[in-house]
């Protein structure tokens, strides 16, 4: 007799910001034998949204689960209303925290009482909550009323799918690496990410002064980043594809995280810390609670003052390749252990086993 072949568990992953731009991406791109994975892009707008969802029978019919991709809390409840399926919200991180962390909460608390009451609407109508660390469980919790016992952890992690391709000539690597030649310096400092409240990028700059002559800074920011009068030691990058970044890292020796003691640091992890893991580079980041769930001590430096004299002090002690060669092992270690691609998948699947 003919063995029967195991059917596949059928998960369908929900967004109106595409498959790509959302954390969720890890594990939806993840390779799996078990989960059979199919995206739905719907229209922004809850009326819009709704009207496809009801015509989706079939798809919603034929699912075991349902998954919401960040940052789309708001489709949470409209799917539970609409099909009798398990939901889970891949959230990572409240909506809230985004409006907490941008400040002028007085002149903003419409929205800021907008992303709460979603926030609240989502994660109660959700069978499973994820989010991204222990302590944003604690905090979750906490400020919306959640059972903790709702709440799974799951690191966002990195789709490592998106830098397997093969290097391309890129015009914007050929540039750089002729203004690299140009300064002639021996270690390369690596900043990517936005400009904001949070990154401490005056003390990026004050370090990048203060090294102006022993270190190059490659700073890889929006298009809509201004500055104005950078030390000469500092290049300016945007719009980079994944091939460009990967090449961008290949050249860097060591990777900033965020250089200020903002208090949402307290709880995330930035997207450049799965990062420096991946591609096994120093990594210098203030010392916060949320990025010490990721990484060791002794695979990342931690620095409590983040002045740029302090910085730069730290960036020449690395500057040396003996000093480096242990923690860029240490941190390869910490993400293949903690935080792969493939090890958050199998996260991912044991939540929904657990279901």
């Amino acid at each position: 007799m003919q063995a029967t072949t195991p059917t596949k568990i059928k998960v369908l992953f929900f967004s109106f910001v595409g498959e790509n731009y959302s954390r969720s991406s890890t594990i939806l791109h993840a390779e799996t034998q078990d989960i059979d994975k199919k995206f739905i892009k719907l229209p922004i707008g809850i009326v819009n949204s709704t009207r496809l969802i009801r015509k989706m029978k079939r798809d919603l019919k034929s699912a075991d689960y349902l998954v919401v991709m960040s940052p789309c809390h708001i489709l949470t409840p409209i799917l539970k209303l609409l099909s009798n399926k398990r939901v889970i919200l891949d959230a990572g991180w409240a909506l809230t925290d985004g409006q907490l962390s941008r400040g002028q909460i007085l002149r903003k608390g419409i929205k800021l009482l907008q992303s709460y009451l979603i926030d609240l609407l989502a994660f109660h109508t959700a069978d499973i909550v994820i989010l991204e660390s222990e302590i944003q469980r604690h905090r979750t919790s906490r400020m919306f009323f959640l059972p903790r016992s709702k709440i799974r952890v799951n690191f966002t992690g990195l789709d490592e799918s998106a830098y397997s391709g093969t290097n391309q000539h890129s015009e914007k690597i050929a540039k750089l690496d002729e203004s690299l030649q140009l300064l002639g310096f021996n270690t390369k400092v690596l900043f990517r990410g936005k400009v904001n409240n949070e990154s401490g990028i005056q003390n990026i700059l004050d370090a990048a002064s203060l090294l102006e002559k022993k270190v190059s800074f490659i700073l890889v920011c929006g298009k809509r980043d201004q500055f104005f009068g950078l030390p000469s030691n500092v290049i300016l990058l945007t719009d980079l594809t994944n091939d460009e970044l990967r090449a961008v890292y290949q050249r860097a020796h060591i990777a900033l995280g965020q250089i200020s003691k903002h208090s949402r640091l307290n709880y995330t992890i930035p997207h450049k810390a799965f990062e420096a893991g991946f591609f096994s580079k120093v990594y210098i980041t203030s010392n916060m609670r949320a990025i010490r769930e990721l990484y060791s001590p002794n695979s990342i430096s931690l620095i409590d003052d983040i002045s740029g004299v302090a910085l730069a002090a730290e960036i020449e002690r690395f500057s040396n390749p003996i000093h480096r060669t242990e923690l860029e092992k240490h941190i390869s270690n910490d993400y293949k252990k903690r935080a792969s691609q493939e090890n958050l998948s199998k996260n991912f699947e044991k939540i929904i086993q657990g279901l």
